[in-house]
């Protein structure tokens, strides 16, 4: 009714305005069903009128004489088709957004699925326009989830639009979900691929000496279990994440002391806490570590047999990391050392796996 209204309007006024019925009949992309009808008024009303008053001043030097409307109209139906054709593609997401807007309340699984697979769809079309128009309106309900934001920065780097990847972190690591370690662990990798160091080294640290320390205490203070047992268990893995993907990252840079320092550093915090959950995790990646980068074997075995010797309780991470540590060196399997301390440990846990009393017999 409301489109009918603007027709009749356009058809008294006699003035320019009418070339806004193209918008009205061929602009929109959703819902064109609705638009069939002033179609048709299009077309009558092209008859009638001058085509300079539905049309733009560059369209109307195309066609210069009454010969040439009808040719215009056609051009009109085609991209009418063309966007009743891409219509018919998308309906189906469409009618699967149930909720456009922002909600604090955790979307359905369905639904999430459903922007993934819209996404995919509008990406592999290959409209870049049209992709970041659909990011903008998933990131409306979806802000609350991080993966979002990252697909959207990385789909804009990729067609070379970093003004747009840049905005997105920012919105995401500033505003939406500032509180996520995964989201300032993903901009530290963007802003290295990028050359900025420094930004990344402050995502970084802002992670394992912020972010993953207070989500306990931010948990502890709401009433819902569930919250707790995720930032109590899964936090934790984001502080021996950043701080491995940071030592990485200097290592890359050259910075070797200050990647081994690292290390020490979050070694030194753990080892402060009592039944530190990583700090077994902290040891094994820094004896791979020093292996790795210096061939050091037996700066990596001391590093592992230490961690042996002073932890709070077995670790069978620790005994599994020192047994394959062992096994792929060329040297043959020392006696001195190994037996006695798996032995110790052993029969200390009953949780142990039996594989390593094998191993520790010499059996294959």
């Amino acid at each position: 009714m409301r489109q009918k209204r603007w027709l009749s309007f356009l058809c008294a006024m006699g003035t320019g305005e009418n070339m806004l019925i193209t918008r009205l009949g061929w602009g929109k992309r959703a819902k064109l069903s609705r638009f069939t009808k002033e179609q048709c008024s299009f077309k009558e009303l092209a008859e009638v009128r001058p085509l300079s008053e539905l049309s733009s001043a560059e369209e109307t030097a195309d066609f210069i004489d009454s010969e040439e409307v009808k040719k215009y109209v056609a051009i009109r139906e085609h991209m009418y088709k063309k966007a009743k054709e891409f219509e018919c593609k998308i309906i189906g997401f469409e009618m699967a957004i149930r909720r456009p807007y922002f909600h604090p309340r955790p979307l359905d699984i369905e639904e999430r699925e459903n922007w993934h697979n819209y996404l995919d769809f509008i990406e592999n079309e290959g409209d870049f326009n049209k992709v970041v128009k659909l990011y903008e309106r998933c990131l409306i309900a979806c802000a609350n989830y991080p993966e979002f934001w990252m697909w959207y920065a990385s789909c804009a780097e990729e067609n070379g639009r970093m003004d747009l990847a840049e905005n997105a972190l920012a919105r995401a690591t500033q505003i939406f979900v500032k509180r996520d370690p995964r989201i300032h662990i993903f901009a530290a990798r963007f802003k290295e691929r990028n050359d900025d160091i420094a930004g990344a080294r402050a995502a970084y640290r802002l992670v394992y000496s912020e972010i993953a320390p207070g989500f306990f205490s931010e948990a502890t203070a709401g009433a819902r279990a569930a919250y707790r047992l995720v930032y109590s268990e899964i936090a934790p893995g984001f502080f021996s994440e950043a701080t491995i993907r940071h030592a990485n990252m200097e290592h890359r840079l050259g910075n070797l002391d200050y990647a081994f320092s690292l290390y020490e550093q979050a070694t030194v915090i753990e080892k402060g806490k009592e039944h530190s959950s990583i700090l077994p995790v902290l040891y094994v990646h820094c004896a791979r570590f020093s292996f790795l980068v210096s061939g050091d074997a037996e700066e990596s075995r001391r590093i592992l047999v230490e961690a042996l010797e002073h932890s709070q309780q077995p670790s069978s991470l620790l005994l599994q990391a020192l047994l394959h540590f062992q096994t792929i060196q060329p040297t043959e399997r020392p006696s001195g050392y190994l037996e006695p301390l798996l032995g110790e440990f052993i029969m200390q846990s009953e949780d142990i796996p039996k594989t390593f009393i094998g191993l520790l017999n010499g059996e294959n």
